[in-house]
């Protein structure tokens, strides 16, 4: 799939558990400026959360959660559009004739994100700044991007 692919989920709200919704609001700086979030969107820090449950391959049941909408799907780029279909592809419980259906898609990944949000909340529950610790957190999981990135900057101070 491509950019270039229409956003089905425009007209629709993304929603997240109702008490995830606070840890939502605090991280993202949804059009303000706040030091403590390192996400620039609500929305950011969804597909973040999707990405991170999907990596673990953990999803929560919503079916019995109350929802909260945080969001209309018109704010996602195309990039981002893409996104939604690999994470639900990803999902080993789903055909790829399911991925036709946008509404299924949209719950495998508000699934995920549920999960992710209460990942990020523990990670958060700190007294670093939250952008240190999703560089940490980013550093143990890719550790080879963390070494390439030190051995270029240890050549930069040799030739310098």
């Amino acid at each position: 799939m491509t950019g270039s692919i229409r956003n089905p989920w425009a007209n629709q709200r993304f929603e997240i558990p109702e008490e995830s919704h606070e840890i939502l609001k605090e991280f993202s700086a949804h059009g303000e400026k706040k030091p403590k979030a390192p996400f620039l969107r609500q929305m950011d820090m969804f597909l973040f959360a999707a990405a991170l449950g999907a990596k673990v391959n953990k999803s929560e049941n919503l079916k019995k959660k109350k929802m909260q909408g945080f969001v209309d799907g018109s704010v996602l780029q195309p990039d981002e559009v893409d996104l939604l279909w690999y994470l639900a592809a990803s999902n080993n419980k789903i055909g790829l004739n399911d991925l036709t259906d946008h509404k299924a898609v949209k719950d495998i990944v508000e699934g995920y994100a549920a999960h992710g949000l209460k990942l990020l909340e523990d990670w958060f529950n700190t007294a670093l700044d939250p952008a240190e610790v999703l560089a940490e957190k980013l550093a143990e999981e890719f550790p080879k991007i963390t070494e390439k990135k030190k051995a270029t900057k240890t050549k930069k101070k040799k030739s310098s």
